[in-house]
């Protein structure tokens, strides 16, 4: 299975004072996803629970606004740099399937002109033949007389 790039989901927390927001950034372990991925994936002890590791690890940013929201602005420029390799690799793709289509097209067209260029090679063969059992026949005829 093809490994991709982590990339960090913001999870914002309110607090009781509606001045303070904590945000914490999940950064993935790996790419690869458990089975239950649910409350558990922020279990502090998996190990003693018998569940797998978790996928996330949580990163607390700096308590006050102007820290987390540089931190927000960060992160999310991360993603949209990601974002952008993705879009990348889809237009990539789309450009690649693209040109399958036409080459299978023209392949197509190629096959049934093909086709139509050996009917009549064998139609030319039989009228040839035709013409030399006439030609045959006439100097037959001829040398008769």
């Amino acid at each position: 299975m093809p490994q991709s790039t982590p990339v960090t989901e913001p999870v914002t927390q309110q607090s009781g004072d509606l001045n303070r927001a904590s945000v914490t950034f999940a950064i993935p372990l790996s790419s690869e996803r458990p089975s239950l991925l649910t409350a558990h994936a922020l279990d502090p002890q998996p190990a003693a629970t018998g569940l797998p590791s978790p996928l996330f690890t949580s990163r607390h940013v700096p308590e006050d606004q102007v820290g987390a929201a540089k931190e927000a602005i960060r992160q999310a420029g991360l993603m949209m740099e990601q974002m952008k390799v993705v879009r990348e690799a889809s237009q990539a793709a789309y450009d690649a399937s693209s040109a399958l289509q036409t080459n299978v097209q023209k392949s197509c067209e190629l096959g049934a002109r093909f086709a139509d260029l050996e009917q009549k090679q064998i139609q030319l063969n039989l009228d040839l033949e035709l013409a030399k059992e006439n030609l045959q026949k006439a100097k037959d005829d001829a040398a008769e007389k």
